[in-house]
């Protein structure tokens, strides 16, 4: 199908084709500078609900307006690479912490469509609406979710396949996508 798609189809890409999707996307289906809320990511906390442990803690404050907006960064850099271990693939329940700001305009109805594949099929997908954002502000955003449940036949296969599990994160604002982010996770041991 992707290879089938237009601009049109991409400049048209709407929630219920996001929902729809079944395999990883092979490219951006939007430019950075399609942004036009001026929506930045400052913050990208991510951990073990159970334990307490922090995974990951991301932090990019110092993003500019024109770092955010610029359609000249390669396409393999705007990809997220994700070294988590296999422990990772044990846990059964995550938290998630997500502060961003969003430019000049107020962005109303934000919905992220977030799908998370292996190979070719989906794992999970999850789906947060964020309702209205006020201009000029920070947000924060917490949320607590499930993962799937694995067999030790599943899990074994995604150790031995680095970033062979893929995942597409939508956002849109009032059903226009505005961001689209793509995202590649290694679970094989951590180097000692």
């Amino acid at each position: 199908m992707e290879s089938d798609l237009t601009v049109e189809m991409v400049e048209n890409f709407s929630p219920e084709d996001a929902k729809a999707m079944d395999k990883p996307a092979e490219m951006f289906y939007c430019k950075p500078s399609d942004n036009t809320y001026k929506i930045k990511f400052i913050r990208y906390k991510l951990r073990d609900y159970d334990s307490g442990i922090t995974l990951a803690d991301l932090e990019h404050p110092d993003i500019d307006e024109e770092q955010l907006l610029s359609d000249e960064i390669p396409d393999e850099e705007r990809v997220i690479n994700y070294k988590f271990g296999p422990d990772f693939l044990d846990l059964q329940t995550i938290g998630t912490q997500l502060e961003f700001a969003v430019g000049d305009k107020e962005v109303k109805d934000f919905l992220m469509i977030e799908k998370h594949y292996f190979k070719d099929r989906i794992l999970k997908d999850y789906m947060f609406d964020f309702k209205f954002c006020i201009p000029n502000t920070v947000n924060t955003w917490e949320q607590i979710y499930d993962l799937p449940e694995l067999t030790d036949e599943e899990k074994e296969e995604i150790i031995e396949n680095p970033y062979e599990v893929k995942s597409d994160t939508f956002f849109f604002v009032q059903d226009k996508l505005v961001m689209h982010s793509r995202a590649i996770y290694d679970y094989s041991p951590f180097d000692v």
